[in-house]
Parts: C-alpha cells; structure tokens; sequence
C-alpha cells in the first residue's frame, strides 16, 4: 500500500497541482513523512517551459506550509498525549488527541480548538510564528504568561536559571 503512495506523491509533484481534497488512512507521522518528501521533489524537480513556473512556485509554497502546519500539528500531539495518562477520564482530550492524527487542520484550526482551549502558550507562539499572524498585543500578552509562569514555578534562588532556560529556546 504504500509504494502505492510513493507514486501518488511523485505524481502530485510531476503534476503540479492536487485536484480535490484527499483522503487518506496514514497516521499523523507518515502524513509529515510524504509531505516532507513532496517538498523535497518538487524542489529538484525542473521547472517546465510553458507558463507553469508561477505554478509550480506556488505548488512547493503551498506544500511547505502544509509541512509546516502538520509539524505543529505533531506538536500538539506530543504535548497533550501524555495528558491523556493524567486525565483518563476527559473523553473530550481523548477525542481531540484521535482527531489529531486523522488528518491535518489547518492553522487556525489547531489554534483555536487546541492551543488556545488548553492554554499550550509555547504552541501559541509557534502557531502565531509559523501563520505570519501579527499581533503585538497577542504575542505580549503569551510572553507575559510564559515569563509569569516561569518566575511562579522554581523558588526565588533558581528563577533566573530557570527563566532564562525557559525562554531561551523560544527565541
């Protein structure tokens, strides 16, 4: 079954274009595997004469940010599935963290159902980040949250270790 979607894959980059919406049974993980090997293709892939270089520009654009989406997709997934151990009984988050791995949401999608609802600050800014999204006051408030949370969660002694080790890989 899957040589079968190798092809799909190299027929979609050969083609440029996807007609229709797609269904397709792989797990959240293999969907980022083929979309990164998409992406891959149709960057090596000559680009024909005949008006279609604007088309295919667009076509690997539009699959890096499907790439990219899933990926914070796939973060999501990460951090609330071990939530799930915690609450065994929240068929909500059970529902959700399955719906996560059915298929790829959008960015707005995975803000507002996912990231917002379970307050994921580090989420909301990579969403924020990856969407272009500019919201000044958006993104400030998110840092006060994560700065207020770091400060609240180590004694006084360790904080600023722990501050810094806690925004520092944010950027």
């Amino acid at each position: 079954m899957l040589d079968k979607y190798q092809l799909l894959w190299r027929f979609y980059v050969k083609d440029g274009h996807i007609s229709g919406p797609l269904k397709f049974t792989l797990s959240l993980s293999q969907q980022i595997e083929y979309l990164t090997l998409a992406v891959g293709n149709a960057k090596s892939h000559p680009v024909l004469a005949g008006g279609k270089h604007e088309s295919a520009i667009a076509f690997l654009t539009d699959l890096k940010e499907k790439l990219e989406v899933s990926q914070v997709q796939l973060e999501i997934f990460h951090v609330l599935s071990p939530r799930l151990q915690l609450q065994p009984s929240d068929s909500d988050l059970w529902e959700k963290v399955e719906l996560l791995e059915r298929g790829l949401f959008s960015i707005t999608e995975l803000y507002q159902v996912y990231a917002d609802p379970h307050d994921l600050l580090t989420i909301k800014l990579l969403a924020l980040c990856v969407s272009q999204h500019q919201d000044e006051a958006l993104v400030k408030d998110i840092w006060d949250c994560i700065l207020h949370e770091a400060v609240q969660s180590v004694p006084s002694a360790g904080a600023l270790d722990h501050i810094q080790g806690t925004i520092v890989p944010l950027g």
